[in-house]
């Protein structure tokens, strides 16, 4: 299955709309780039996955931007952002607003090192199942 992904400019657009809308420090951390974590997400889903659903790819593009932190600040919501954004393209259902919180709460735990790549990324697909 062929998952359409966002590129690397559109990507930092939302992240620049992000921070527009509530606030927080411009700019890409040093060391860690944009392109670097969306090659991660590429070659994980090249190698790591096999035929993954659009969910997975999603789930694991919140992990990746989750833990590989490219920007100065708002990882955690780009990355959430992201997960929408790339369901929205493969014409799938974001995660209902009243997930949306427990899902805020596993990406902070994500981020924080609480929680595996594995244990998220079912727990971003059953959100999803749990939505429709």
């Amino acid at each position: 299955m062929s998952v359409a992904l966002p590129t690397e400019q559109q990507i930092a657009d939302l992240h620049e709309h992000l921070l527009a809308r509530h606030g927080g420090l411009p700019g890409s951390r040093a060391g860690t780039s944009l392109g670097s974590v969306l090659g991660r997400i590429h070659m994980n889903l090249a190698y790591q996955f096999e035929d993954p659903t659009v969910q997975q790819v999603a789930a694991f593009a919140v992990y990746a931007f989750a833990v590989g932190h490219p920007f100065n600040d708002a990882n955690k919501r780009t990355a959430l952002a992201l997960g929408d954004l790339i369901l929205l393209m493969n014409d799938e259902d974001v995660i209902a607003g009243e997930h949306g919180i427990e899902l805020a709460d596993r990406v902070i735990e994500l981020a924080a090192g609480n929680i595996g790549q594995d244990r998220f990324i079912e727990t971003y697909v059953a959100m999803l199942e749990k939505s429709q």
